[in-house]
């Protein structure tokens, strides 16, 4: 069995959730998917992760068929605002999806910004979320680039999820 969760159809996280177990900033959730085989939730996550993986950027997806995992690391580019300026980062983040016969689990974890190389950020918010979540900063500009991480991070989980679970049907 894939384990305890909540087994509602469309997820919905509303905020940044950390697993007391790994302290990193998780999303996850079973799917019940009533009627589909192993093998077929299995080749739709497969189908779907390699078309929305890119290897040449860096993307990484791997196979564990006789398990039924697929994990992939990717990215989005996020634009957030700080001070009037925007600033454009890379998100990355760990997908993992495991089925069965009726359901599968979907987690994104391993959330971590990588900043654009071209354009420097006069206030660097490089690495994991979980940093920037635990504390409040007192400079009102790294305090508003915190708030606006913390919404990439859901902004891009919530549409990622969304996805998914549209192309497992």
């Amino acid at each position: 069995m894939l384990g305890q969760g909540p087994s509602v159809r469309k997820a919905e996280p509303t905020q940044l959730v950390v697993d007391s177990r790994t302290q990193l900033v998780t999303f996850s959730a079973v799917v019940p998917a009533l009627g589909h085989s192993k093998v077929a939730l299995l080749a739709a996550a497969i189908h779907w992760l390699k078309g929305s993986t890119s290897v040449e950027n860096g993307e990484a997806i791997v196979f564990y068929p006789p398990i039924g995992e697929v994990k992939c690391t990717r990215f989005n580019g996020v634009v957030t605002q700080s001070g009037g300026l925007d600033y454009y980062t890379k998100l990355w983040f760990t997908v993992t999806v495991t089925v069965e016969d009726g359901a599968y689990r979907y987690r994104l974890d391993h959330f971590r910004f990588e900043s654009d190389t071209s354009r420097p950020l006069l206030h660097s918010t490089e690495g994991p979320i979980e940093p920037f979540i635990f504390k409040t900063p007192s400079n009102r500009i790294l305090r508003e680039v915190t708030e606006a991480k913390v919404l990439a991070v859901k902004r891009t989980a919530m549409g990622f999820i969304e996805n998914l679970q549209v192309n497992m049907e």
